[in-house]
C-alpha cells in the first residue's frame, strides 16, 4: 500500500509534479491519483513528531555509568520483560 507523509494539516499535497486535494473518508486521509489509466488511492499520513526519550539517551550516551539510577534501571527492565517486577525485589537482587 502506498503512503505519503506530510508535516502538517493541509488541504493539498504534491505527488509527482501535480497537486492533489486531500480527501477525508471517515477519518482515512487519501488522495486519488490516475496512473497508467488506473485510479489509485494513496494514503496520506502525518509524520510522527520527534519526542525526546530520556531512557534512550540515558543508556546510549553513557549516563547510566556516570549517574546511576536504580529507578530507571527498574523501569527499563520491566518494560523489556512486559511484566511487573516489585521494586524492592529488583533492588534486592
Amino acid at each position: 500500500m502506498n503512503s505519503l507523509f506530510i508535516d502538517k494539516v493541509t488541504n493539498t499535497v504534491t505527488y509527482g509534479n501535480q497537486k492533489y486535494r486531500v480527501q477525508n473518508d471517515r477519518g482515512h486521509l487519501h488522495i486519488v491519483v490516475r496512473e497508467d489509466g488506473q485510479r489509485k488511492k494513496i494514503t496520506v499520513k502525518h509524520k510522527p513528531e520527534y519526542q525526546y526519550n530520556v531512557f534512550f539517551h540515558y543508556y546510549l550516551e553513557g549516563f547510566q555509568e556516570t549517574h546511576p539510577c536504580k529507578v530507571q534501571d527498574w523501569w527499563l527492565e520491566m518494560s523489556h520483560q512486559k511484566r511487573y517486577i516489585p521494586y524492592l525485589k529488583f533492588i534486592a537482587a
